[in-house]
Order: structure tokens, then C-alpha cells, then sequence
């Protein structure tokens, strides 16, 4: 099964550029492209082992016995600095690096409540030196012995180039203890070693090198990992050329020779598909010709692959753009069982005997009706700040205050209000303000499962990890400004055309795509043929969204709609929609006609529908953002929403101020 989704860089990658340069002395500034020509005088011997040099959190150690030698495995146990949510993480270095160059990821995965592991592997960073027989299988095990050692039953298994094998082959023996598998870059996307012919490792190595040209041999490749080489990078090289100044470099040189001759002797390929793991293949886009169709190629063969591609970066994503490897990982780790276990204490597990409900032509049934009904508010409060999910404590009390009798549903406001006995005091209606003449939403507006939290998550958007819409860009704030002028000073009720498009029964803020939760009548139904797709929100004044998913182009650029064009394609088990052609008026959260948006529908269990949404539009923000919005099942029938029928609002309301203007106008 093949999920594949993309972000845009080319407006990301000069900022950071920009930015840099900025703080950056102008010495360093000007060489920021590319290392220096030759070591600096300054760099002095490294010990093989990194004695002295600091890890950006505790290092300890893990004692055993292999291969009838004491080892020792070095790692950090970082705790959630977030609200814990119970699960954890496993990163795994890659080749040529070591377990501390994950730094931004172990922040973002514990700010979001996640325990997170790293490890030098054996013969790598902190950890032993044996000589041994190294193999992908011996990894894994160590990975599997470690987490023993910690007390982790299951984790998410992360792993950046030659790590991403040894994270798969770690989900292929353990697939029990493997929860998300994600591989970053992963090297051995194919199987290279027939006809190649073996050449064992004879023991001999370069124990004297020219300083100077392994240098230059690492500045090459290391610049071709990158695509814009920046000066926090150096430390790669001057561990790499410190070691060689060890008085223990020849045996260093030596494990190396036994431990990355890897690939030559095993492969992952025949793994992938007895992988039960939700697989997330992650990677910068330039990291050789091959690698996005190798990349792709393996998400199709995954049972339950995803390819996730970043334009414009090469080797090591994670330290190149960090921000958008963290969203993407969150993101990703908050699918399937973690999904689940993220909404609740008690919230069941992904059952395994769970099978896909399909139609005749294979495909999966989304049919039925579905709510999207949730006081999880779209942006995160500003009073939680980094905070991404609510503690068990926190979600009890807030699910307890909005769901319990009487609670106003459509408060949604309430969520914003930080002190618990305020919020309870607003979410009651007994204590509105006499002057609010209004029925009794607790009534009029309940539903069979009263509306609470849909997860733990303090806010629907997922990315950015703020939780909240990125700022306008000029070109919005000049849009703004301009309507500001065409209307001039006239007010809001002198006219027609200047009351809002709800009032006016033309189109709600919430009405999709993409999918979001109105305050009320939030039932959604679902209907399928071979040909198309249709989705018929209860309360939208649009009409069902009739989607084609037959390959068929898009509408003309010149036919322009509310709810924009959309065109649908399945991904494995996804349905993926992708609209555009939206007209100038609609103005969602004040985007433009260069609107897209794209839909994801997954099904993952009986009663739910893992729903995501990415939107993008060049002319409003500088970024992309997503959400997830949960989708679970509930009942029918659903009932016409008649916005115009019997409405005479908008007459009324003109005749009400066309009187005061006239009344006002024959006063003395």
C-alpha cells in the first residue's frame, strides 16, 4: 500500500537561509556553503570511545555479554518535558553519525509527551569497540535487549540511513514490540548484491592515513548530503578527523571495516513484506537519482507503507530541516494504535483481526454517516503554548465539564478559557446573561453521545507544531487592506452584499473541503460508486460534493466555485482528494483563489474514519499546515438543511435600518 505526501521547501529553505545569515558572525557567514579547505589547527585528538564529548542529555550504559564479550551499549533515556502520553520512541543513528545528532527530534517527540530513546549502536559513538561478527540481526536484538533493560514493552522504531536497515529489521523480528516504523534516507532500498561477488574483509587498514585527503574524502561527502551545507554541521568533521588523531584509531578503523560491510552481506528488501507496522519512508528528495522511485517502491510493497518526500534537501533531513521532519513525524506517530491510544486513558486498541470493509470492486466502504462533532478547537489555546496533548488528568476534567448535563454546545469558546471553574461557569447556561433571549441549546442541540474532546490533542492542526494557522503573508494583509478601501465607510448594514456569506444562505466558514466541525448538524454522509465519490454535509448550503475518482482533468481554470473542483484517486486504503479552482469570495481564513486542498480518508476500524487535511496557498501563507479532524460513526437519518426556505432575514433586516435611516432623517 503506497500513502505518499509532500511539502513544499522553495519558500522554507531561503528563509532559513535568510535567517541564518543573519545570526551568523559575517566570518563564519561567508564559508556558510562549505567547510573549511583544511582542518583547523585547533582540532585536537578524539577519543574513539567520545570520552569528553557532550551529548545533548545523559549518557548511561547498558552491560552485557556477546559473543563471549563484555559490551557495553551507550544511550539516553529521554523523559516527556510535555504531558505524558505512555509511548515511546527508539532513534537509531545512521552510518556515519551517532546518536546525538538527533537533538531537534528528541525535543520535539518529548515536548509532544513521548519517552525517547537513543542509542549508540555496538562499534559506534560511546559504545563498545568489540570485534565481532556485526549483522542487521545483531543490532535489532540489541535494540530489543535495551529496551528490556529500560522497561519498554513497545515503542516507535525510528532510523536514519544505514539505522532506517537496522530499524526494519528490528520490525521484522519484533513486530510484537513495534508500534511505527519510520526510516529517514534509508540506504539498501534495493538489493544490490547480485552479481557483485563477495570480497571478505583480509584485516588490513589504513592505520597511518593522510590526514589531508580523508579529510577532503569527508568534506565531499558530507557536502553531498546536504544541499546547502551550514557551519552546525562542522562537528561531523572534526569528530571524524579527531579520531583519526587517536592513539586507538587503528582499531576504530578496524571495527568500521567488520561493521559497514553491512549491505554486502544482508538486505532488508525481503523484510518489507511481513512488516505489520505502520511504515513511514521519509526522505530529502536529493539523495541520488534512484532514491524517490526506490522510495516509493518500497511504501508500495510496505503493507502499510507511506512515503512522506521533502523537495530541495538532500541525506539528512532531520538536521537540514528539522522543524518539518519533527511535524511530519508527530504527525505520523499519531496514527493507527497511537492514534487511538492518544484519545483517551481507556481508548481501545488497534484490534488486529479488524478487516477493511470493501465494496464489490475492492475498494474500501466508506458509506454511512459519520460526525465530525468535537469542542477540540482547530488552533491550540495560546494559555497551553507548546503543549500538544492534554494530560489523563486534564482530558478527564475538561471531558467531565463538557459533556456533563446542561453544558451549552455551542460554547465552543470555552476551551479558550484557562480557569477551570470559569469555563464550567460559561458552559453552564443557567448563568448566561439575562439580556441573551435565546432557546435552550442543551436541548435544541443534543446529540445521543453528548459532544466532548475527540482526542488528547489540544488542538485539530497537527503542523505546525504550534498547533496553530501560520501568520498571513503580505500579499493577504494587502488583499485585506484593499477590500478595507473598496468598501469605504460604509457600514454594515447598508447594504446587502456587506453582510456575511452565512446570513446571505451562500456558504459557512466550515462547509468543505476541507472538512471541519460546525457547531451543530455536524452529520456527514458518505456514498460510493466505481466513478465517484460523494459527500453530503448536513449543514452546508453547497450541496453534496460530488467527486470524480476516475482520472478525469480538472474543470477549466476559468469555472470558478465555493466549494472549488475537487478530484479524488485511492492510495492503497486512502482515498485522497484534491481540490482547487476556488472562487475569490469564499476567503477561508482568508485564503485566496489559489486555494488547494487536499483530503485524506483512511478507515481504520468499524466506527472511525482517520480523516487528515493539508491546505496550501502561496498567496496567504508561507507554509503548508495540516490537521486531523476524527470521523466516527453515528446515526441516521439526515435531515435537509434549508437555509432559504422561509428565511426573509435579509429583507427584514434591510427594511428594519432603511427605517431608522428614515426616522432619524425626519428628526428636528
Amino acid at each position: 500500500m503506497t500513502i505518499e505526501r509532500s511539502t513544499a521547501l522553495s519558500r522554507i529553505v531561503p528563509a532559513l537561509a535568510a535567517v541564518l545569515a543573519l545570526a551568523l558572525p559575517d566570518a563564519v557567514a561567508a564559508q556558510s556553503h562549505h567547510p573549511p579547505p583544511e582542518p583547523p589547527a585547533d582540532w585536537g585528538p578524539i577519543s574513539i570511545n567520545l570520552e569528553g564529548y557532550e551529548y545533548p542529555h545523559p549518557v548511561d550504559f547498558m552491560n552485557f555479554r556477546v559473543y563471549g564479550q563484555d559490551v557495553r551499549i551507550a544511550y539516553m533515556d529521554v523523559a516527556p518535558t510535555g504531558p505524558a502520553n505512555g509511548r515511546a520512541v527508539v532513534l537509531h543513528h545512521g552510518g556515519s553519525y551517532y546518536g546525538w545528532y538527533w537533538k531537534s527530534q528528541i525535543e520535539a517527540l518529548a515536548g509532544a509527551g513521548y519517552r525517547v530513546v537513543v542509542k549508540d549502536r555496538l562499534g559506534w559513538g560511546k559504545s563498545s569497540k568489540p570485534v565481532l561478527p556485526y549483522s542487521m540481526s545483531l543490532h535489532a536484538s540489541n535494540t530489543a535487549r535495551l529496551m528490556d533493560h529500560l522497561g519498554i514493552d513497545e515503542a516507535a522504531i525510528v532510523g536514519h540511513s544505514i539505522g532506517g536497515q537496522m530499524a526494519t529489521r528490528f520490525a521484522f523480528l519484533y513486530p510484537e514490540r513495534t508500534t511505527h516504523l519510520v526510516t529517514v534516507n534509508q540506504v539498501g532500498l534495493t538489493d544490490r548484491r547480485p552479481g557483485r561477488g563477495f570480497q571478505p574483509f583480509d584485516g588490513e587498514v589504513d592505520a597511518d592515513p593522510d590526514l589531508q585527503a580523508a579529510y577532503e574524502a569527508d568534506v565531499r561527502t558530507d557536502t553531498r548530503r546536504y544541499v546547502k551545507w551550514r557551519p552546525e554541521f562542522i562537528d561531523h568533521l572534526r569528530i571524524r578527523h579527531g579520531q583519526r588523531l587517536s592513539g586507538d584509531w587503528p582499531r576504530l578503523a578496524y571495527i568500521r571495516r567488520l561493521g559497514g560491510n553491512l549491505r554486502s552481506m544482508d538486505t532488508v528488501v525481503d523484510d518489507w513484506p511481513h512488516i505489520k507496522a505502520r511504515t513511514l519512508i521519509l526522505g530529502g528528495e536529493i539523495d541520488g537519482p534512484e532514491f524517490p522511485a526506490n522510495a516509493r517502491r518500497a511504501a508500495e510493497i510496505l503493507p502499510k507503507g507511506e512515503v512522506f518526500l521533502i523537495p530541495d534537501v538532500g541525506h539528512n533531513p532531520h538536521e537540514e530541516v528539522p522543524d518539518v521532519v519533527n511535524a511530519e513525524l508527530l504527525r505520523f506517530l499519531g496514527t493507527g494504535s497511537a492514534f487511538a491510544q492518544g484519545q483517551s486513558a481507556d481508548a481501545p486498541a488497534e484490534d488486529a483481526a479488524w478487516e477493511m470493509p470493501r465494496l464489490a470492486d475492492g475498494r474500501p466502504d466508506l458509506q454511512g454517516y459519520w460526525t465530525t462533532q468535537t469542542f477540540t478547537p482547530m488552533e491550540r489555546p495560546e494559555y497551553l503554548g507548546d503543549q500538544a496533548f492534554y494530560s489523563e488528568e486534564e482530558f478527564a476534567l475538561l471531558q467531565s465539564q463538557l459533556t456533563v448535563d446542561g453544558a451549552d454546545p455551542l460554547a465552543r469558546f470555552a476551551i479558550e478559557i484557562a480557569d477551570p471553574e470559569e469555563r464550567a461557569r460559561v458552559l453552564d447556561q443557567t448563568h448566561r446573561d439575562e439580556t441573551y433571549v435565546h432557546y435552550d441549546n442543551a436541548i435544541w442541540l443534543a446529540t445521543r453521545v453528548p459532544k466532548g474532546l475527540s482526542t488528547r490533542r489540544t488542538s485539530l492542526i497537527v503542523d505546525p507544531p504550534n498547533g496553530r494557522i501560520p501568520p498571513r503573508n503580505e500579499q493577504a494583509l494587502a488583499r485585506v487592506a484593499e477590500a478595507r478601501a473598496a468598501r469605504g465607510d460604509r457600514g454594515a448594514f447598508d447594504g446587502y452584499e456587506l453582510r456575511p456569506h452565512s446570513e446571505r444562505c451562500l456558504n459557512y466558514r466550515y462547509n468543505a473541503p476541507p472538512l471541519q466541525p460546525p457547531s451543530y448538524n455536524d452529520i456527514h454522509q458518505i456514498l460510493q460508486t466505481p466513478t465517484h465519490i460523494v459527500i453530503f454535509t448536513e449543514q452546508s448550503t453547497n450541496g453534496p460534493r460530488i467527486i470524480p475518482i476516475d482520472g478525469r482533468p480538472a474543470m477549466s481554470e476559468k469555472i470558478r466555485q465555493w466549494p472549488g473542483d475537487g478530484r479524488g484517486r485511492w492510495e492503497g486504503d486512502t482515498l485522497v482528494v484534491e481540490s482547487s479552482h476556488f472562487n475569490d469570495k469564499g476567503a477561508w481564513q482568508g485564503s485566496s483563489r489559489h486555494l488547494q486542498v487536499e483530503e485524506r480518508f483512511t478507515r481504520t476500524a468499524d466506527d472511525s474514519i482517520h480523516y487528515t487535511f493539508t491546505v496550501e496557498d502561496p498567496a496567504t501563507w508561507d507554509r503548508p499546515w495540516s490537521a486531523e479532524v476524527p470521523m466516527t460513526t453515528t446515526e441516521g437519518p439526515m435531515y435537509e438543511y434549508a437555509c432559504h426556505e422561509g428565511n426573509h432575514d435579509i429583507r427584514h433586516i434591510q427594511e428594519v435600518y432603511r427605517n431608522m435611516e428614515r426616522q432619524a432623517a425626519e428628526r428636528p
